[in-house]
């Protein structure tokens, strides 16, 4: 699964074994896996936008990561240095952020960043689909 095939590489890419997010895993997609998915699609905004309402809220992530699928025109902005930075655009990546339970489990050699998304300025931008 892809799950499984992310948490080896993140293993590999910590110097852990390969093996051992499946071991804290070993129910992954069985009847009683207790995991959660989620799909969440931030859709095109029309322009009645109010100025306070140019951004998402604050998140951290609590599960073990989350993967941010981007448009040309990313609106993702992390926390860094106590500033909203906003994430570039890489044609075809995939980014990951890991959460709270990936920090744990890699002993904090993963740590999660807050993180929120931007709506463009451009009124044109904010209504593509």
């Amino acid at each position: 699964s892809l799950a499984s095939t992310l948490m080896q590489f993140i293993a590999i890419g910590i110097g852990i074994s390969p093996k051992h997010f499946r071991q804290v895993h070993d129910q992954l997609l069985k009847d009683d896996d207790e995991s959660l998915f989620q799909l969440i699609y931030y859709p095109p905004t029309d322009d009645c936008i109010l100025c306070d309402e140019r951004y998402s809220a604050e998140k951290t992530e609590t599960g073990m990561f989350v993967l941010v699928a981007q448009d040309a025109e990313s609106g993702l902005q992390v926390l860094q240095c106590k500033k909203w930075v906003t994430v570039g655009y890489l044609p075809g990546a995939i980014l990951l952020i890991c959460g709270k339970l990936l920090k744990v489990w890699t002993e904090e050699l993963c740590v999660p960043v807050p993180y929120r998304f931007a709506v463009p300025a451009d009124i044109n931008i904010r209504s593509r689909s």
